[in-house]
């Protein structure tokens, strides 16, 4: 699942939501718009931690904001239907 395409996914993806200054909010929509559904709050909380940890190591936030468009998209939420 880590290919060209899904990281220019991934990338497009975390760009569409830029413009959410909140690191809650953006997580939450990045969240509603994958899996369609809210988060619950544990979810919130373990995705908000890794993105900022993401983000504190990296050259750029935008890479933090793409991998978390990579995480969701390649779970098995989002891969299959129940």
């Amino acid at each position: 699942m880590n290919n060209a395409f899904l990281d220019r996914c991934a990338a497009s993806f975390a760009a569409s939501t830029q413009g959410i200054a909140d690191t809650r909010a953006r997580v939450s929509e990045m969240a509603m718009r994958a899996w369609q559904r809210p988060l619950q709050s544990d979810e919130t909380v373990r995705l908000v931690s890794w993105v900022q940890q993401a983000i504190t190591v990296s050259d750029a936030p935008e890479t933090a904001w793409s991998a978390l468009a990579r995480v969701l998209l390649t779970s098995n939420e989002f891969l299959y239907v129940e």
